[in-house]
């Protein structure tokens, strides 16, 4: 744990020991899941409403659409006059739900509209029909795709890509706000970072740090899952979008790392297995995903446009679990952190371009993919200091993550690809005809 992280846990636990009601209880029913919520009120409240068989008229457990509890015994829900559905798991050959995931959901099935926690399992009729909506664009013609691969472009990334800055600034490095996911894509961020968090009766969230940092743009993950794929549903022909997941503990009640399994439970109520580049698609007939990369390298950019790519990041009991779950990622959805020299390398984070450029320059060469860093908020911003992001360039990392991908910030510090479209070819492993319109060229 870094010192930052030590002071960070140090601080809550004095909130929470030390300050009490002061520091930790938040009457707000919209608060974050990080803050401490131990209201005797709200629980003698619901006893009561179990107790009382309540039908779901209780505008105060009432939820809008796109909110999920779990099925409990006696427990009751209420979606505020919206459909409750739960299936997950469809049949891929006949396209039929087979099973449900132990949630139920608040939808408005039936509406046309493919919403927020809907999919083509839970609400076949809406999700159906977006697929022939005759509003989305075409994807652009990209003559060079069956010859480059998706380790030959280089784009831009975002660090804590939910990030609010708190109302309390107790540490500098917190001194940012990015906009909505989707947006973020819009001004051409391809790589995404999302802290997770279990949550005891709600399941996996999105935030930095209880108490201290608690706030999100998309607190529930399968929100800021939604968010991208509206995103890349209206713009075909996008290169693959990177998302790193990074589980986390910190003071959660529960382990996060006995939930690899619900992780993927909630990437794939969003995101077709059909639209997710994973490690078997990579490794194909290969033994392993290292020898697949070094032999064969990455699929083409034409097989991967409109795909999304899930790496699982930093937490190292999650790690262990997830390869106990999936020995050399066979099965897996997510990629993980990785060596060059381990069986299912593939994309590794070498976070300081400056003291890893070798190794980034040797993991590139080989034809991994590499995450690297921007610099931090906010010595970069406040001096003007762009000696890490021209190191992270010049690098040749694939991804470049910065917490300023724009001007609009007091700093007017931003980092971008030069002649970028908005990505790049990779100025290392690119072949000379590249150009950055065929990495990406989508309309205006």
């Amino acid at each position: 744990m870094s010192a930052k992280s030590c002071w960070a846990v140090f601080f809550a636990l004095f909130c929470l020991t030390a300050l009490g009601a002061a520091c930790g209880d938040d009457d707000d029913p919209g608060s974050s899941p990080g803050q401490a919520q131990d209201d005797d009120d709200d629980n003698d409240d619901n006893d009561n409403d179990n107790d009382d068989n309540d039908t779901g008229d209780d505008d105060d457990n009432c939820v809008g659409e796109g909110s999920g509890y779990a099925i409990v015994p006696d427990h009751l829900e209420c979606c505020a006059g919206l459909d409750s559905v739960g299936c997950d798991t469809v049949n891929e050959e006949t396209g039929e739900c087979t099973a449900c995931d132990g949630f139920t959901y608040c939808t408005n099935c039936g509406d046309g509209i493919c919403g927020p926690e809907e999919n083509k399992c839970r609400c076949p009729a809406d999700c159906d029909a977006g697929d022939d909506d005759d509003t989305t664009p075409e994807s652009p013609d990209y003559p060079n795709d069956d010859l480059l691969r998706v380790n030959d472009l280089q784009g831009l990334g975002t660090h804590n890509s939910y990030h609010i800055e708190p109302p309390l600034l107790i540490w500098p490095d917190y001194n940012y706000t990015h906009k909505l996911l989707d947006e973020q894509a819009a001004i051409g961020v391809r790589q995404f970072e999302l802290d997770l968090h279990w949550i005891p009766n709600q399941g996996l969230r999105v935030f930095h740090a209880p108490i201290i940092d608690p706030l999100s743009t998309c607190e529930v993950f399968t929100d800021c899952l939604a968010a991208l794929k509206e995103w890349s549903d209206g713009h075909p022909g996008h290169h693959p979008i990177l998302v790193f997941l990074e589980p986390k503990n910190d003071l959660n009640i529960s382990d996060i790392a006995a939930h690899a399994e619900d992780v993927e439970a909630d990437i794939l109520s969003v995101w077709p297995r059909d639209r997710i580049l994973t490690p078997d698609d990579v490794r194909g007939e290969y033994d392993t995903l290292r020898e697949a990369i070094l032999t064969a390298g990455w699929p083409t950019l034409g097989a991967t446009r409109n795909k999304i790519i899930f790496h699982a990041h930093s937490l190292d009991e999650f790690l262990a679990n997830y390869h106990a779950l999936y020995p050399d990622l066979e099965g897996a959805l997510m990629f993980t952190d990785s060596t060059p020299d381990d069986s299912y390398a593939g994309i590794m984070p070498l976070n300081d371009p400056i003291g890893d450029e070798a190794a980034i320059r040797d993991a590139v060469t080989q034809g991994f993919l590499v995450r690297t860093m921007a610099g931090d908020c906010c010595d970069e911003p406040e001096q003007n200091d762009y000696t890490r992001v021209e190191a992270a360039l010049a690098s040749g990392a694939h991804f470049i993550s910065t917490d300023f991908p724009s001007p609009d910030n007091e700093y007017e510090y931003f980092v971008e690809i030069p002649a970028g479209n908005p990505s790049r070819c990779n100025p290392l492993t690119a072949p000379e005809f590249c150009t950055a319109a065929d990495i990406e060229n989508l309309p205006e």
